[in-house]
């Protein structure tokens, strides 16, 4: 159905951007590795200077190597990362092409300027998921149903000006039929199949019943779907931003560390821990801000298309 068909476009393009980010995560965690490595090897550079002047033992310079290669112990992952999430992209693009892998190796960073979602958004925007128009549709046919049955028991009257037979629609009776001058309406009544129309009410009734149910469940899930990926985006910002001062206030200790190290006020642990914390901190900074975006990303696939309030009167506009 048109519904079903909708559903899959709004799956597939939201795996499609999450794919991307992650792809565009992998390749930031790789920049931020590479940048990692790069000051482990000035560690090492300043720690074998410090030993070949004989100023600190060899223990210095084989803890700053330690921590270049459980460094670079992780590059492996990260390659495979994203050659998986380009290998995705192209399957779920349908075009596996030169280009489009030349296009997704080129490096790209996770964007920081993320949407400022709006503090409340109209009900309506949930009219645009495909499976609460599916369900919505089946209730206004259970309830155009329910009219159906509950009008057949009735007299239905037709004008008519004419000489006409009274005539009452219950088969046997048909036949007692008696002549009358009607000047107003010829009437058919089915009054004797009472009992069945009862019952083809009642359960038109109970279907209705039955779809008003489901959809009241579905509104209610894709509510909660909706506050759920607020929510987790809103406390993900928030992380994120927190984290994003941390690695700041990190960077600077890594310096002062490094200083006091060269100036001898410290050993080399102390630079050792200092940059441990920084890349730790680094990485989590950008493992919340990619969760930022996933978050994004669940909430533009639980509002069926994003959460722009014009969008689903331009989508009836177009239908």
């Amino acid at each position: 159905s048109e519904y079903d068909r909708a559903a899959v476009a709004v799956s597939v393009s939201a795996e499609v951007v999450a794919t991307y980010l992650r792809l565009r995560g992998a390749q930031s965690q790789r920049t931020v590795l590479d940048n990692q490595l790069a000051v482990a090897r000035e560690s090492i550079a300043i720690a074998s200077a410090r030993v070949d002047a004989g100023l600190v033992s060899t223990l210095d310079l084989l803890r700053a190597r330690e921590l270049a290669e459980l460094l670079a112990a992780r590059r492996p992952l990260i390659e495979s990362e994203i050659e998986v999430a380009m290998r995705r992209l192209g399957i779920l693009s349908g075009a596996q092409s030169s280009s489009l892998l030349t296009a997704l190796a080129t490096q790209q960073a996770l964007p920081r300027v993320v949407p400022q979602l709006p503090p409340t958004m109209p009900a309506q925007l949930l009219a645009r998921r495909p499976d609460l128009r599916a369900i919505e549709r089946a209730l206004a046919a259970e309830n155009a149903r329910v009219g159906v049955a509950d009008a057949g028991r009735y007299p239905s009257l037709s004008a008519n000006l004419t000489l006409g037979l009274l005539s009452l629609a219950t088969g046997s009776l048909a036949n007692a039929a008696s002549a009358v001058w009607n000047a107003g309406a010829s009437v058919s009544a089915p009054l004797y199949s009472g009992g069945s129309r009862n019952a083809e009410l009642d359960a038109a009734r109970a279907r209705y019943t039955q779809a008003t149910l489901r959809y009241d469940n579905a509104t209610a899930r894709a509510v909660e779907e909706v506050e759920t990926a607020a929510l987790r985006y809103a406390s993900a910002q928030t992380r994120r931003q927190k984290l994003a001062n941390a690695v700041a206030f990190d960077e600077d200790t890594r310096r002062l560390a490094l200083m006091r190290y060269q100036s001898g006020l410290a050993d080399f642990m102390e630079v050792l821990e200092a940059q441990r914390q920084l890349f730790n901190i680094e990485a989590d900074e950008l493992a919340a801000r990619e969760e930022a975006l996933g978050h994004l990303v669940s909430l533009y696939k639980a509002l069926g298309g994003g959460w722009e309030v014009t969008a689903p009167r331009q989508a009836a506009a177009q239908r």
